[in-house]
């Protein structure tokens, strides 16, 4: 905690482009393609939006900018102390809902152990130095997963269906996590099925209600595909853009301060960008495109799934082995994105990695062990291997899928 607050004070660029998309759309305007310009003050000033580039570098998505407008106008610097509160307070509702899964004492260690190591991943050191929102990812599946397992409570059927709607609209390629929970809706009865389809029903008539609603998502995939085609040297659209104009303090960021405090007080952070196309790159020396891309992934996935289906048909399908399978297909097409994945994304790793610990079983000692291994490579800093982070996340994402085609797992209510 004390080396994650020493990094809070060093400047989180991530976060401020999030507070200025907020600000920017709670004002009436459109965030993703905005550029600053003489005038506009200290209010949309983000240091790292000065480029070439048409697209801005603001690529949160609409509905998470609403979320940030109840402190969109607070100071950066006050923003910033709260958001590493809410950070560690996510990991600690994490922790907490897996220890309501459990069910015995060895299953509660290794959740709270789980969650300890944790902080001492790369993942999580990127994740606090960068102020960025990937924790609320994996807490919302995991707040999903707790409700949709209380099947008593219409309120948690409500929640549930709720937060599986936010996770998709904070993140859109998370609605394959959703997917496999699909072959169980049978088993809910019609009242059950109204409470948690009606977050999306919502959902839908809001955004198709206002235009623009409509053209604010409309430019959000604009600004995504401009990113992806930066990220892949595909010529983005580019323009002439405003010189920075090197604002040394504003909203309670004082550069030469953190400047001072850099020097005093390093946090190292050591970032690999797993995506596959870097790891082809590095060991084929060719460039895969976007479209090979998405054809690799979207063939992992089926293969993931039709032996999952042919595992569990027979016997039946439970939650934990859904909730595994489905954050194996997201994390598979996280990790074949066309855009670089920098460190702080493994943080999402903590849903799969807090549930497999919560439904341990000892007979799966075995993959255990290969979850433990992975997360111990994203932790080490080891010279002679290279991208050990990275051999670590695909390790893990073997691990997880192989643990949701156990039979036990399956057992497991």
């Amino acid at each position: 905690m004390y080396r994650d607050m020493l990094a809070e004070k060093q400047y989180i660029g991530d976060l401020r482009n999030r507070v200025v998309g907020a600000r920017l759309q709670k004002d009436g305007l459109m965030p993703y393609f905005y550029k600053w310009k003489k005038g506009d003050g200290i209010r949309y000033y983000d240091p790292d939006n000065f480029d070439s580039l048409q697209a801005a570098n603001i690529t949160a998505s609409p509905f998470f900018h609403y979320l940030l407008y109840p402190i969109a106008d607070w100071r950066q610097r006050t923003i910033n102390n709260l958001w590493l509160i809410a950070e560690y307070a996510s990991l600690f509702l994490l922790v907490s809902i897996s220890l309501l899964l459990t069910r015995t004492h060895q299953q509660q260690w290794l959740v709270i152990g789980t969650g300890c190591f944790f902080l001492l991943t790369e993942a999580w050191k990127m994740h606090i130095g960068n102020g960025q929102n990937y924790i609320f990812i994996p807490l919302l599946a995991m707040v999903f997963y707790y409700c949709l397992s209380n099947k008593r409570s219409w309120f948690l059927t409500f929640l549930a269906g709720t937060c599986a709607v936010a996770i998709v609209l904070i993140k859109p390629s998370a609605v394959l996590f959703l997917l496999p929970f699909l072959l169980v809706l049978k088993k809910y009865s019609g009242v059950y099925l109204a409470l948690l389809l009606m977050p999306l029903l919502i959902a839908v008539v809001w955004i198709i209600s206002g235009s623009r609603e409509i053209m604010l998502w409309k430019q959000y995939k604009e600004n995504i595909t401009q990113q992806i085609k930066a990220h892949q040297q595909q010529s983005p659209v580019m323009q002439v853009n405003e010189p920075d104009p090197h604002f040394t303090e504003w909203e309670g960021i004082d550069m030469k301060a953190i400047d001072r405090q850099t020097q005093l007080h390093p946090v190292p952070i050591f970032s690999e960008n797993g995506n596959f196309f870097v790891l082809a790159r590095m060991v084929f020396h060719k460039n895969i495109n976007t479209k090979t891309l998405f054809i690799i992934a979207c063939c992992c996935m089926v293969l993931a799934l039709l032996l999952f289906y042919n595992r569990h048909n027979a016997t039946g399908f439970s939650l934990p082995a859904l909730a595994l399978i489905g954050f194996a297909l997201f994390m598979i097409l996280d990790l074949f994105s066309p855009v670089y994945r920098h460190q702080y994304y493994g943080v999402q790793w903590l849903f799969p990695l807090l549930l497999g610990a919560a439904v341990y079983r000892p007979v799966d000692k075995k993959i255990y062990v290969l979850l433990a291994a992975g997360m111990l490579l994203n932790i080490v800093n080891i010279s002679f291997v290279p991208m050990e982070h990275t051999m670590g996340e695909y390790i893990m994402l073997v691990a997880i899928i192989v643990l949701s085609l156990r039979r036990e797992t399956a057992n497991i209510q």
